[in-house]
Order: structure tokens, then C-alpha cells, then sequence
């Protein structure tokens, strides 16, 4: 399961993106909240000037068909997944540190901690080349327009 759920988890987790509805301030706890409208209309006193989705106080369940809910737009699906195993996330950052500061010996780790660990390694590379190539794109970009002008 870890090695199905933990990608998916790591590239939510480690681009930073928070999971969010443009209808609804408090999506996450109405998100766990589904299908229970008391507990809703208790999350909605709790934060009386944030903005609350209409779709959602005339139907508890509303965000499973919604087309404005973060989970049914494109790549949705991975953010779900991601959500629902965010703790993986902080299991995961955990162990690399603990092997980072010696704590753990990378020699000695189960290979499911071994998997997880390199999985880790992998995304967060990936993430850091393409923040590198974003920003090398916009050093160039100045170089090229300061050489035009």
C-alpha cells in the first residue's frame, strides 16, 4: 500500500500546495465532516465570518458532486489520496531526518522505511530540479531583456 499511496502523498505534500475551495473557508473540517449537517452547522458557528458554501448548507453531502471541490477538479483524485495519508508524509520526514542526523543508520532500516526513504529522496530531487529550472527560466528571461533594451 505505501509504495501505491506514498508518490502521491509526497508530491502534494512536498509543492507545498494546501488543499482548498474557492466556495468554502473551513473545506478540510466540512470535507471530514460529510454527510453530518449538525457538525457542519457547528464548524460554520465556530468561524462565523468565513466564507460558507451555499451548496453545502442546503446539502451536507454536496461536496462529493460539487464541481468547485478541490477533489473533483483535475488531479483531484491524487490530492484525495494524499489528504487521507498525510500522516505517511510526516512518518516519512521523520525517518530522513533521523538518518540525516545519524540517529538511524540507512544500513540498518526495514525495506519498506528503505523504499519510503528513497521515494523521499526521489520527489523532493524532482521538486527541487524544477523549482531550479523555474528559477534558472527567469534569470535568463532578465539577462535576455537587459541585453534587448
Amino acid at each position: 500500500m505505501i509504495a501505491e499511496v506514498l508518490p502521491a502523498v509526497l508530491r502534494i505534500k512536498l509543492s507545498g500546495e494546501v488543499t482548498r475551495c474557492e466556495r468554502e473557508a473551513a473545506f478540510s473540517p466540512m470535507w471530514d465532516a460529510l454527510g453530518d449537517w449538525q457538525g457542519q452547522q457547528k464548524i460554520r458557528a465556530a468561524h462565523p465570518d468565513d466564507r460558507h458554501c451555499q451548496l453545502l448548507s442546503n446539502n451536507c453531502n454536496a461536496c462529493l458532486t460539487c464541481p468547485f471541490s478541490p477533489y473533483n477538479e483535475e488531479g483531484g483524485k491524487e490530492r484525495l489520496l494524499a489528504d487521507e495519508n498525510s500522516e505517511l508524509y510526516g512518518q516519512v520526514i521523520e525517518l530522513q531526518e533521523a538518518v540525516q542526523w545519524g540517529v538511524e543508520n540507512k544500513m540498518e532500516l526495514t525495506s519498506t522505511e528503505t523504499m519510503a526513504l528513497d521515494m523521499f529522496e526521489r520527489e523532493h530531487g524532482y521538486l527541487m530540479a524544477e523549482y531550479q529550472a523555474k528559477i534558472t527560466a527567469v534569470e535568463l528571461s532578465k539577462i535576455f531583456r537587459s541585453q534587448e533594451s
